[in-house]
């Protein structure tokens, strides 16, 4: 029951602050999809969370920069575009991925600096995944 609450309590939260943040005249909302527990890490460019120099490009494995609100997941549990809604982080899209990111229980998320993955570390917590859907 209150995790059923939870959820309900959690999308009016979201949708309410997505129209309050709008810009345009087309508003986008999220649907929430599905709930897991899942093992959240931290990256950044800095060498030592990209240990492969031709990968510090800045660039994800899609080819868009990398930046706060992407995450890297096991595309085949999550293709990219997936959107996640994550505790303490916030929304992010699957644009990356990465060798150690396998299965839907491990996700990992880009910070602007190695500092804040390290401060970010080890977190297990929800991870809601939504579906952006669009109305005038």
């Amino acid at each position: 029951m209150f995790k059923k609450a939870f959820s309900v309590f959690f999308l009016c939260f979201l949708f309410v602050s997505l129209l309050a943040g709008a810009t345009s005249h087309v508003k986008s909302k999220y649907m929430f999809i599905k709930e897991h527990n899942a093992i959240i890490t931290a990256y950044s460019n800095d060498p030592i969370s990209i240990n492969v120099p031709k990968w510090r490009d800045g660039k994800t494995a899609t080819g868009v920069i990398a930046k706060k609100g992407i995450c890297a997941a096991d595309w085949k549990k999550y293709p990219v575009g997936t959107i996640m809604y994550i505790p303490n982080y916030g929304i992010c899209e699957v644009q990356d991925r990465g060798s150690a990111i396998k299965g839907k229980k491990k996700i990992d998320v880009f910070v602007d600096s190695y500092e804040e993955a390290i401060e970010w570390g080890v977190q297990k917590q929800p991870v809601y995944v939504l579906k952006i859907t669009k109305g005038i």
